[in-house]
């Protein structure tokens, strides 16, 4: 497991810094991502695909 994950190409690439992981087994995975505007988005890549859902900030979320 790397520190960083790449997504997109050359000038559409954007950089995540992994902080935990949630969730793995095989291809499928949960996930949320928190960017640094404390934005969350949630993927479930068995049902999603590489689509994520925007969840709201996170200091708004009850579940978290």
């Amino acid at each position: 497991i790397t520190a960083q994950v790449s997504i997109g190409e050359k000038d559409d690439k954007v950089t995540y810094k992994v902080r935990g992981l949630i969730y793995w087994d095989k291809s499928h995975f949960t996930s949320r991502i928190v960017g640094k505007a404390g934005e969350v988005y949630y993927n479930d890549g068995m049902t999603m695909g590489s689509d994520c859902i925007h969840e709201g900030k996170l200091g708004d979320l009850k579940d978290l």
